[in-house]
Protein backbone atom coordinates (compact mmCIF):
# COMPACT_ATOMS: atom_id res chain seq x y z
CA UNK A 1 0.00 0.00 0.00
CA UNK A 2 3.24 2.15 0.51
CA UNK A 3 4.78 1.38 -1.98
CA UNK A 4 1.41 2.35 -4.28
CA UNK A 5 1.34 6.05 -2.67
CA UNK A 6 4.57 6.91 -3.25
CA UNK A 7 4.74 5.76 -7.30
CA UNK A 8 2.61 8.94 -7.90
CA UNK A 9 5.05 11.59 -6.32
CA UNK A 10 8.19 9.87 -8.22
CA UNK A 11 6.63 10.22 -11.06
CA UNK A 12 5.84 13.50 -10.42
CA UNK A 13 9.11 14.64 -9.48
CA UNK A 14 10.32 12.49 -12.75
CA UNK A 15 8.17 14.83 -15.01
CA UNK A 16 10.21 17.95 -14.92
CA UNK A 17 13.42 16.01 -15.65
CA UNK A 18 12.68 14.75 -18.65
CA UNK A 19 10.87 17.96 -20.09
CA UNK A 20 14.35 19.41 -18.99
CA UNK A 21 16.33 16.34 -21.05
CA UNK A 22 13.45 16.86 -23.92
CA UNK A 23 13.90 20.33 -24.02
CA UNK A 24 17.72 20.46 -24.09
CA UNK A 25 17.98 17.51 -26.79
CA UNK A 26 20.49 17.61 -29.75
CA UNK A 27 17.22 17.03 -32.15
CA UNK A 28 15.72 20.65 -31.20
CA UNK A 29 16.15 23.22 -33.12
CA UNK A 30 18.83 26.17 -32.71
CA UNK A 31 17.97 29.55 -32.69
CA UNK A 32 18.61 31.53 -35.76
CA UNK A 33 22.11 33.66 -35.48
CA UNK A 34 21.86 37.25 -35.80
CA UNK A 35 22.50 38.68 -38.84
CA UNK A 36 25.70 40.39 -39.98
CA UNK A 37 26.53 43.75 -39.83
CA UNK A 38 25.87 45.63 -42.98
CA UNK A 39 29.18 46.10 -45.01
CA UNK A 40 30.42 49.50 -46.23
CA UNK A 41 29.36 48.77 -49.95
CA UNK A 42 26.11 47.13 -48.77
CA UNK A 43 25.51 50.96 -47.20
CA UNK A 44 26.47 52.47 -51.05
CA UNK A 45 24.72 50.22 -52.73
CA UNK A 46 21.63 51.34 -50.66
CA UNK A 47 22.34 54.92 -50.77
CA UNK A 48 22.26 54.86 -55.05
CA UNK A 49 19.53 52.06 -55.14
CA UNK A 50 16.96 55.14 -55.64
CA UNK A 51 19.12 56.82 -58.02
CA UNK A 52 19.83 53.81 -60.16
CA UNK A 53 15.67 52.80 -59.97
CA UNK A 54 15.27 56.10 -61.93
CA UNK A 55 18.18 55.53 -64.21
CA UNK A 56 16.56 51.89 -65.12
CA UNK A 57 13.10 54.01 -65.79
CA UNK A 58 14.51 56.63 -67.88
CA UNK A 59 16.96 54.81 -69.57
CA UNK A 60 15.20 51.33 -70.10
CA UNK A 61 17.83 49.85 -72.73
CA UNK A 62 21.17 50.96 -70.78
CA UNK A 63 23.51 48.35 -69.43
CA UNK A 64 26.94 48.57 -67.84
CA UNK A 65 28.72 47.80 -71.28
CA UNK A 66 27.31 50.28 -72.75
CA UNK A 67 27.58 52.77 -70.36
CA UNK A 68 31.35 52.34 -70.25
CA UNK A 69 31.27 52.68 -73.88
CA UNK A 70 29.45 55.68 -73.94
CA UNK A 71 31.49 57.70 -71.01
CA UNK A 72 34.48 56.28 -73.02
CA UNK A 73 33.42 58.01 -76.44
CA UNK A 74 32.24 61.47 -74.10
CA UNK A 75 35.81 61.24 -72.63
CA UNK A 76 37.37 61.33 -75.53
CA UNK A 77 35.35 63.78 -77.63
CA UNK A 78 35.25 66.36 -74.71
CA UNK A 79 39.10 66.72 -75.07
CA UNK A 80 39.12 66.77 -79.05
CA UNK A 81 36.44 68.97 -79.32
CA UNK A 82 37.90 71.94 -77.26
CA UNK A 83 41.37 71.11 -78.20
CA UNK A 84 40.65 71.85 -81.75
CA UNK A 85 38.05 74.51 -80.90
CA UNK A 86 41.12 76.85 -78.86
CA UNK A 87 43.65 76.14 -80.94
CA UNK A 88 41.74 77.76 -83.73
CA UNK A 89 40.53 80.65 -81.19
CA UNK A 90 43.71 80.99 -79.91
CA UNK A 91 45.63 81.16 -83.30
CA UNK A 92 42.98 83.69 -84.49
CA UNK A 93 43.41 85.58 -81.90
CA UNK A 94 47.63 85.26 -81.57
CA UNK A 95 47.27 84.71 -77.45
CA UNK A 96 48.88 81.08 -77.57
CA UNK A 97 52.37 82.89 -77.34
CA UNK A 98 51.74 85.55 -74.74
CA UNK A 99 50.57 82.46 -72.59
CA UNK A 100 53.35 80.25 -72.41
CA UNK A 101 55.19 83.30 -72.25
CA UNK A 102 53.40 83.92 -69.10
CA UNK A 103 53.65 80.53 -67.98
CA UNK A 104 57.45 80.26 -68.32
CA UNK A 105 57.85 84.02 -66.69
CA UNK A 106 55.93 82.73 -63.84
CA UNK A 107 57.83 79.83 -63.14
CA UNK A 108 61.34 78.99 -64.21
CA UNK A 109 63.07 75.48 -64.27
CA UNK A 110 64.84 76.06 -60.55
CA UNK A 111 61.91 76.51 -58.94
CA UNK A 112 59.16 74.50 -60.58
CA UNK A 113 58.57 72.12 -57.95
CA UNK A 114 58.10 74.99 -55.55
CA UNK A 115 55.74 77.14 -58.10
CA UNK A 116 52.38 75.34 -57.30
CA UNK A 117 50.18 75.05 -60.19
CA UNK A 118 52.57 77.09 -61.75
CA UNK A 119 54.84 73.72 -62.21
CA UNK A 120 51.65 71.68 -63.03
CA UNK A 121 51.17 74.04 -65.66
CA UNK A 122 54.84 74.26 -66.87
CA UNK A 123 54.69 70.39 -66.89
CA UNK A 124 51.96 70.24 -69.06
CA UNK A 125 53.31 72.49 -71.47
CA UNK A 126 56.43 70.43 -71.93
CA UNK A 127 54.22 67.67 -72.49
CA UNK A 128 52.16 69.28 -74.89
CA UNK A 129 55.14 70.42 -77.06
CA UNK A 130 56.69 67.43 -77.37
CA UNK A 131 53.57 65.72 -78.64
CA UNK A 132 53.06 68.95 -81.08
CA UNK A 133 56.14 68.21 -82.33
CA UNK A 134 55.73 64.31 -82.57
CA UNK A 135 52.59 65.46 -84.46
CA UNK A 136 54.37 67.71 -86.40
CA UNK A 137 57.08 65.76 -87.65
CA UNK A 138 54.96 63.21 -88.40
CA UNK A 139 52.20 64.82 -90.68
CA UNK A 140 54.07 67.98 -91.21
CA UNK A 141 52.12 70.31 -89.71
CA UNK A 142 53.24 73.71 -87.43
CA UNK A 143 56.30 74.70 -89.02
CA UNK A 144 58.09 71.31 -89.18
CA UNK A 145 59.48 69.37 -92.23
CA UNK A 146 57.45 65.69 -92.62
CA UNK A 147 59.56 62.95 -91.60
CA UNK A 148 59.26 59.16 -92.61
CA UNK A 149 59.63 56.65 -89.94
CA UNK A 150 63.54 55.59 -90.54
CA UNK A 151 63.99 59.49 -89.92
CA UNK A 152 61.91 59.96 -86.71
CA UNK A 153 64.15 56.67 -85.20
CA UNK A 154 67.57 58.34 -86.42
CA UNK A 155 66.80 61.57 -84.86
CA UNK A 156 65.49 59.99 -81.76
CA UNK A 157 68.56 57.73 -81.43
CA UNK A 158 70.90 60.53 -81.81
CA UNK A 159 69.06 62.85 -79.34
CA UNK A 160 69.44 59.54 -76.48
CA UNK A 161 73.17 59.18 -77.31
CA UNK A 162 73.08 63.33 -77.07
CA UNK A 163 70.92 63.92 -73.77
CA UNK A 164 71.43 62.88 -70.34
CA UNK A 165 69.64 64.51 -67.30
CA UNK A 166 70.41 68.07 -67.41
CA UNK A 167 70.85 68.34 -71.01
CA UNK A 168 67.23 67.00 -70.86
CA UNK A 169 66.10 69.64 -68.94
CA UNK A 170 67.83 72.52 -70.59
CA UNK A 171 66.17 70.78 -73.60
CA UNK A 172 62.72 71.32 -72.35
CA UNK A 173 63.41 74.97 -71.47
CA UNK A 174 64.55 75.55 -74.70
CA UNK A 175 62.19 73.88 -76.17
CA UNK A 176 59.39 75.86 -74.50
CA UNK A 177 60.51 79.29 -76.10
CA UNK A 178 58.38 78.18 -78.86
CA UNK A 179 55.78 80.77 -80.73
CA UNK A 180 53.31 80.46 -83.96
CA UNK A 181 51.17 77.28 -84.04
CA UNK A 182 53.17 75.22 -81.94
CA UNK A 183 52.56 77.40 -78.86
CA UNK A 184 48.79 77.84 -79.47
CA UNK A 185 48.54 74.04 -79.86
CA UNK A 186 50.45 73.99 -76.32
CA UNK A 187 48.00 76.64 -74.64
CA UNK A 188 44.95 74.74 -75.91
CA UNK A 189 46.65 71.88 -74.46
CA UNK A 190 47.13 73.20 -71.27
CA UNK A 191 43.56 74.47 -70.96
CA UNK A 192 41.89 70.93 -71.79
CA UNK A 193 43.91 69.33 -68.98
CA UNK A 194 42.64 72.47 -66.43
CA UNK A 195 39.15 71.56 -67.80
CA UNK A 196 39.52 68.07 -66.79
CA UNK A 197 37.49 67.98 -63.50
CA UNK A 198 34.26 69.35 -65.63
CA UNK A 199 35.24 66.77 -68.84
CA UNK A 200 34.25 63.94 -66.34
CA UNK A 201 31.11 65.87 -64.97
CA UNK A 202 30.07 65.94 -68.78
CA UNK A 203 31.05 62.60 -69.18
CA UNK A 204 28.89 61.45 -66.59
CA UNK A 205 26.29 63.14 -67.10
CA UNK A 206 25.70 62.79 -70.77
CA UNK A 207 26.60 59.03 -70.18
CA UNK A 208 23.37 57.02 -69.57
CA UNK A 209 21.63 58.97 -72.63
CA UNK A 210 24.35 58.30 -75.35
CA UNK A 211 24.22 54.09 -73.97
CA UNK A 212 20.70 54.18 -74.00
CA UNK A 213 20.88 55.68 -77.72
CA UNK A 214 23.78 52.77 -78.27
CA UNK A 215 22.52 49.95 -76.64
CA UNK A 216 19.13 50.36 -78.84
CA UNK A 217 20.77 50.88 -81.80
CA UNK A 218 22.90 48.09 -81.42
CA UNK A 219 19.48 45.61 -80.88
CA UNK A 220 18.14 47.29 -83.30
CA UNK A 221 20.95 46.30 -86.04
CA UNK A 222 21.22 43.29 -84.44
CA UNK A 223 17.82 42.28 -84.87
CA UNK A 224 17.96 43.58 -88.87
CA UNK A 225 20.66 41.78 -89.13
CA UNK A 226 19.47 38.69 -87.77
CA UNK A 227 16.60 39.38 -90.35
CA UNK A 228 18.75 39.54 -92.85
CA UNK A 229 20.59 36.47 -92.64
CA UNK A 230 17.53 34.69 -92.25
CA UNK A 231 15.58 36.19 -95.60
CA UNK A 232 18.72 35.07 -97.29
CA UNK A 233 18.80 31.46 -95.67
CA UNK A 234 14.94 30.91 -96.59
CA UNK A 235 15.15 31.52 -100.40
CA UNK A 236 18.40 29.00 -100.47
CA UNK A 237 16.52 26.44 -98.05
CA UNK A 238 13.83 26.65 -101.33
CA UNK A 239 16.25 26.23 -104.02
CA UNK A 240 17.72 23.33 -102.93
CA UNK A 241 14.99 21.50 -101.75
CA UNK A 242 13.65 22.43 -105.41
CA UNK A 243 16.59 20.92 -106.77
CA UNK A 244 16.77 17.75 -104.88
CA UNK A 245 12.98 17.32 -106.11
CA UNK A 246 13.60 18.14 -109.42
CA UNK A 247 16.48 15.71 -109.59
CA UNK A 248 14.36 12.76 -108.17
CA UNK A 249 11.47 13.77 -110.95
CA UNK A 250 14.56 12.94 -113.65
CA UNK A 251 16.23 9.64 -112.60
CA UNK A 252 12.34 8.29 -112.11
CA UNK A 253 11.44 9.55 -115.56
Amino acid sequence: MLRTLRTPASHGRALPLLRHSLSTSPSSPLPPPPPPPPRPTRRLARSYEPYLARLRTEYPHADPPSLAVAFLALHELTALVPLVALFALLRHLALGTALVAWVLAESNADDAAEAGWRGTARTWLAEAEDKAERVGRRYGWFGWDKETRQQRQERRAQQGEHEDGEGKSERTADQLRVSGDVANAAAAYLAVKALLPLRILISLRLSPSLANVIARNFRSLRNRGKTYLSSRREPGVGVGVGVGAGGARDRGA
